[in-house]
């Protein structure tokens, strides 16, 4: 769906892309390749617009004469995905390229206020609101780790180490991501002479960079507490299998010394052979020792690991 904005009155007001005079602000949503044709008149050339579309772009940026290109990383608050945001400065109109709906063109449109009327100040504030989706969804990767800090201390499921798992790889590739926008703002600022950007829009890119450091170094942070997390829940699953193994061993002590009396009494004697084959078998009361016997030594195994505080 294609959506031109024009600025008036320093916010953003949606236009005919037809209209006289060209917009400040033209934005393509749920891009396909045939779609191209709407934006030819502007001069971009096809295989830009395809590299626009390629869920595999990374952040870059390159002049091609008569417009810059700029590639940045996006992330879908909803989703893992981090897809590729196109935007192409042509020195009045800024065009830019998402597969999806991108929700900065509304966020933008709604609140914006006191812009200039170049595609700079538009770029800037589209920068600025990338930098918020980043730091919603580290945002929103902090409240799953609380959730599943909260699971570890309720139960040791092994589902929980697949949970850490996502939350890690999500990490990583929204660090990624993260850092390869820092990069290509770090070389707009060092660039601004051939962008023609003004001193407060150099100053403005130097505030983006250091926001997205401190976004980094919160993802940073947010991954030493899944290691430690994940550390917390390999000491629980090995305490817990500690007890089960004290459990089977205590379980097999008890049994230990009435299954080695039956044994004894089990094995087969000839009655006269001898006064020490088994006298017990002469006597009246010796079925009745034998099982006392098996239950007293049951009994001074529980006291045994009672005193030892092992039960």
């Amino acid at each position: 769906m294609l959506k031109s904005f024009t600025v008036k009155n320093g916010r953003l007001v949606r236009t005919n892309v037809k209209s006289k005079g060209k917009p400040q602000w033209i934005h393509l949503d749920h891009a396909k390749s045939p779609d191209y044709q709407e934006l030819s008149e502007f001069g971009i050339s096809k295989s830009d617009f395809n590299l626009a579309l390629n869920p595999d772009q990374r952040s870059r940026m390159a002049s091609r004469g008569k417009y810059k290109l700029i590639f940045l990383n996006i992330p879908e608050i909803n989703s893992n995905e981090i897809l590729t945001l196109g935007i192409f400065l042509t020195g009045k109109t800024m065009i830019t390229i998402h597969k999806k709906t991108c929700k900065i063109v509304t966020k933008i449109a709604n609140s914006s206020e006191n812009l200039n009327d170049s595609e700079h100040a538009i770029f800037i504030q589209v920068l600025e609101e990338l930098n918020e989706l980043f730091f919603e969804r580290s945002n929103k990767l902090d409240e799953e780790i609380d959730k599943i800090e909260e699971l570890i201390h309720k139960n040791s499921s092994r589902d929980l180490i697949k949970d850490f798992s996502k939350i890690r790889k999500n990490l990583i590739f929204l660090n990624k991501a993260l850092n390869e926008n820092r990069e290509i703002i770090n070389q707009l600022s060092h660039h601004s002479e051939k962008f023609k950007f003004t001193k407060l829009e150099q100053f403005e890119l130097s505030e983006l960079h250091m926001e997205i450091i401190q976004i980094g170094d919160t993802i940073k942070i947010y991954r030493e507490i899944i290691g430690s997390a994940i550390e917390i829940y390999n000491s629980r699953l090995s305490l817990n299998i500690g007890k089960v193994v004290q459990r089977l061993t205590i379980v097999g002590s008890f049994i230990l010394l009435p299954t080695l009396i039956a044994s004894i009494y089990g094995m087969n004697f000839k009655i006269d052979s001898g006064p020490w084959n088994m006298p017990e078998l002469y006597w009246q009361y010796g079925y009745p020792f034998s099982i006392a016997l098996m239950i007293g030594s049951v009994a001074v195994t529980y006291f045994y690991f009672k005193r030892k505080n092992w039960l």
